[in-house]
């Protein structure tokens, strides 16, 4: 992993943790369905895997939120 970190310039220490929750949040947005990723991460149920797409919500909250005002 740190030979991975390292060849795509990231000068920080990234833990299996924070990769796998890259990793979730990535294919989350990307299009995957919930099962899917609970499936690939390994988790027997939903409910851990519902915490990755808190992270989703939030980014696409973010965006609607960066969007200039409109007066009509």
């Amino acid at each position: 992993m740190r030979r991975w970190v390292k060849r795509a310039g990231i000068d920080k220490h990234i833990s299996w943790h924070c990769a796998r929750h890259s990793f979730a949040v990535n294919i989350l947005n990307n299009g995957a369905n919930i099962k899917t990723v609970a499936s690939l991460l390994g988790h027997s149920g939903l409910k851990h895997t519902e915490n990755y797409t808190r992270a989703v919500d939030k980014l696409k909250e973010d965006a609607i939120n960066s969007l200039p005002e409109l007066k009509l």
